[in-house]
């Protein structure tokens, strides 16, 4: 004997499947935790680096460039010969 109700079984069936398995959302919610672990850092440096003044700005890429020039003639400023 069949049951009266076979499509309406197999339609619910159906309606309740759809949609996404917990893996596959702690999959992305990783993906997104390991997106704001990047970006963070440099959001925050962009935003410090934003609220300078310009004066401080120029000073910072000005030692940044001396650095680069004294690099090569100094070395490394840790001693790792050790």
């Amino acid at each position: 004997m069949k049951p009266k109700n076979t499509s309406k079984l197999i339609l619910k069936r159906q309606i309740f499947s759809d949609g996404f398995s917990l893996i596959e959302v702690v999959i992305v919610i990783v993906i997104l935790a390991m997106l704001a672990l990047v970006a963070l850092p440099k959001y925050t440096d962009l935003t410090a680096y934003a609220s300078m003044s310009k004066e401080a700005k120029e000073s910072l890429v000005a030692q940044r460039f001396i650095d680069a020039i004294e690099y090569p003639k100094k070395g490394p400023l840790i001693d790792d010969s050790m």
